[in-house]
């Protein structure tokens, strides 16, 4: 295992270094510029700043110039916010994207993952039948669509949310509003004590979570839908292997069989889900941050694309790839625990 880790570890660096030199190319090659847009500036500011930024220089020099920036992590400071590094951009904005994908990645597999089991479980049956209608109509329904109508029916006909626009990080909302600050040390610590529980609960309240439901619930519809179909398809492989026949036969009942020998491997596909899944979903959505105007990474990159900031554009592709490549890692992992006969010893 810790020779595959170090290969697999090696093999993600290549894999980094280029993407990080692709994406530099092609935003070198696009047309326009950070300084071709709808303003218009004198040429001897245009060409100061240029020669600020380097793009006076040869393109085989920019890109040595700026790859050596990015393999230590360094990606300068960005052109439209040019008080603030990309690093403290990223740092800013990326713990809301994570808080927004957490939700609704966790609502995925609690929602997506057991409906699939138990459609898989009772083939061509009623439950069976209206699992997969709704997964399609999950897949098939865009985020764009979906969160102005979830907003309609249950903000304006139903009227169970009434702050739903905005974002308030989970730890932002503890820490300034609680009356005890926030203890140093492990985050976990900060969850216990005599008094832990009550605080908690004063803080995360429903005034505060209420914001986070449309849009937990808009991302996550989506890979929920995906979770089940790739959960129901892996429990009809495996109910028709050899070994569950036999378990049948030894009378064993249907949950036995499927907990003791038929969900490991039932799971495998949607395994192999988990890793872009949690990739995509983690950097959220730029329709779903731009509706509930969330103050997320990828609202901030897609503007950032917009108006060529190269620096911002690099750090989040690179941060994207990083994740991309981790819980691809964490999967290859996983699989070795779902299914004994994975194994990369030798490999």
């Amino acid at each position: 295992m810790l020779q595959f880790l170090v290969k697999r570890l090696i093999s993600s660096l290549v894999v980094l270094f280029c993407i990080m030199s692709i994406s530099f190319f092609l935003m070198r090659f696009a047309p326009g510029g950070p300084f071709d847009q709808d303003r218009r500036l004198p040429k001897e500011v245009e060409a100061k700043l240029r020669e600020r930024y380097g793009f006076d220089k040869p393109l085989y020099q920019q890109y040595v110039s700026e790859m050596k920036k990015y393999l230590v992590g360094d990606f300068g400071f960005s052109y439209d916010r040019p008080n603030q590094t990309v690093r403290e951009l990223i740092l800013e904005t990326f713990p809301n994207s994570v808080e927004l994908g957490f939700y609704s990645m966790l609502l995925a597999i609690l929602l997506g993952v057991p409906a699939g089991l138990i459609a898989g479980m009772k083939q061509n049956s009623a439950v069976d039948h209206g699992v997969m209608s709704i997964s399609m109509l999950g897949v098939s329904i865009p985020a764009i669509a979906l969160a102005p109508l979830l907003i309609y029916i249950v903000v304006f006909q139903w009227g169970w949310l009434d702050d739903y626009i905005g974002w308030e990080g989970v730890f932002r909302v503890l820490s300034e509003k609680s009356q005890k600050p926030m203890p140093s040390g492990s985050i976990v610590l900060s969850l216990v004590g005599d008094y832990r529980f009550e605080w908690i609960y004063a803080n995360l309240k429903w005034a505060a979570l209420q914001k986070k439901v449309l849009p937990a619930f808009t991302l996550g519809v989506y890979y929920a839908a995906y979770f089940a179909r790739l959960s129901r398809g892996g429990m009809l492989e495996i109910v028709r292997q050899d070994y569950i026949r036999t378990a049948r036969a030894k009378g064993l009942s249907q949950w036995t069989i499927v907990w003791r020998h038929a969900l490991k491997g039932a799971l495998i596909p949607a395994t192999t889900f988990l890793g872009p899944a949690t990739a995509a979903i983690l950097t959220g959505s730029i329709v779903v941050e731009t509706i509930f105007k969330i103050p997320g990474v990828s609202k901030y990159f897609v503007t950032s694309a917009f108006n060529r900031d190269y620096p911002m554009v690099m750090g989040v592709i690179v941060l994207y790839s990083c994740l991309l490549v981790v819980m691809n890692l964490v999967v290859d992992v996983l699989y070795t625990l779902l299914d004994p006969r994975v194994s990369y010893d030798k490999t």
